[in-house]
């Protein structure tokens, strides 16, 4: 709490926004966390103990064993535990012997999965009402002359340091200068035929590009699952091939929209935002649905422990995204950039957080924990030990 307050002091409310909504994603991890460990992994190790258990059999699985390079892949030694859906059983559990009382696991497990999921979906639902209700419902009536909004009611009188005064006067002078822009479209005379022509062509052959983009992005994760690991003197990067395909993906893609993004001559920087967000958003989602695709759908769950195999590839994604995020957005884009201006130069400007693209960040974390809590029931502790880092990283970035 402490931490929050002093960012929302020197950076503002919209900084803390990203660090609050960051912390309501770690409170509901560890919350689904603690409902799979207590209603699905305590009995499935409890069982484990017992005189003659039944074992499962996820031999093909194992890969590489070394200690340390399976945090990172997740197989090998954790291949047959209870990190995986291949290691609990399809038993009714009575403990002590000759207990009446029985536990049924695979019930259990079914049912503690969709309890999470469930409550994840009423939390959000409800999120999602009362920001529809602050956000339109009471600012409906509108405001009779926005410049007096912005001038006498746009600061953030929360900001105690030099550096975060200076983003806020630029966000609001550049808030400013496009509401000018705005009037003086609007007065201006329209555009010709001939420029209205050139701009929806531009549009036209901007947006089929990025759709064949992601089209090649989806048929290249594709091929690499169909080979199932690439042929390398590093049995590490066979194994790790598709996820740090789709992570490169994930970090390149963006910044490449962004580009394109500009060629569209869309005048309102908040739109040309709002529809290169959505679509970061769907060329994630495409990866993603190749993936589960390729797994639920294909004629790999004709092999042993097929669900064991995606969820290593579900937390093997999860660590990629940590790393990128981590040292590449957050170590090099941000912190960087705030050496070179403190030390070198202040012509490059302070570092800047980018709310949007760091929260979808959060949401694509969120949406692999969704996906693998069924294949991997370990997958929301490891998503607390991301956000974990990624706050207190982002912490020490925007400082």
């Amino acid at each position: 709490h402490s931490h929050l307050k002093d960012i929302q002091g020197n950076f503002g409310s919209g900084v803390a926004s990203y660090f609050l909504f960051l912390r309501r994603l770690l409170a509901l991890n560890l919350c689904m966390g603690a409902l799979l460990v207590g209603f699905v992994i305590v009995p499935q190790l409890i069982y484990s103990r017992s005189p003659s258990p039944v074992r499962s059999d996820v031999s093909n699985i194992f890969g590489y064993k070394d200690p340390f390079i399976n945090i990172f892949t997740g197989a090998g030694l954790f291949a047959d535990t209870v990190m995986y859906y291949g290691h609990y059983c399809n038993v009714t559990v009575r403990w002590p012997q000759g207990n009446p009382l029985t536990y049924n696991l695979p019930l259990a497990y079914f049912f503690t999965v969709a309890v999470c999921l469930f409550a994840c979906l009423v939390t959000l639902a409800y999120s999602l009402t009362r920001s529809y209700k602050q956000n339109y419902i009471e600012t409906s009536i509108g405001v009779k002359d926005v410049y007096c909004a912005k001038v006498f009611s746009a600061w953030d009188f929360s900001i105690a340091s030099r550096e975060a005064a200076m983003l806020k006067s630029r966000s609001i002078y550049n808030e400013l200068k496009e509401l000018l822009s705005m009037e003086r479209r609007a007065v201006e005379a329209p555009p010709t035929w001939g420029i209205r022509i050139g701009k929806f062509l531009a549009r036209v052959t901007i947006n089929l590009v990025i759709i064949a983009i992601m089209v090649g992005s989806g048929a290249l994760v594709y091929h690499l699952l169909s080979k199932k690991s690439l042929e390398t003197d590093v049995p590490v990067l066979g194994e790790m091939t598709v996820s740090l395909t789709v992570g490169t993906l994930c970090f390149v893609l963006p910044t490449l929209f962004l580009a394109l993004s500009r060629l569209e001559f869309i005048e309102r920087v908040q739109t040309r935002l709002y529809l290169n967000l959505t679509r970061v958003t769907l060329a994630k989602m495409v990866l993603l649905g190749v993936l589960m695709y390729f797994w639920l759908a294909s004629k790999q769950r004709e092999d042993k422990c097929w669900e064991s195999r995606l969820g290593q590839e579900l937390y093997r994604l999860l660590v990629v995204d940590t790393a990128f995020v981590l040292l590449l957005t957050t170590g090099v884009g941000e912190s960087l950039r705030s050496v070179v201006y403190k030390h070198i130069t202040p012509r490059v400007g302070p570092p800047e957080l980018d709310i949007a693209h760091n929260t979808l960040d959060l949401i694509y974390t969120q949406t692999l924990v969704w996906a693998g809590i069924f294949y991997c029931p370990l997958l929301p502790l490891v998503g607390c030990v991301k956000l974990v880092l990624t706050f207190y990283v982002k912490r020490v970035s925007v400082n």
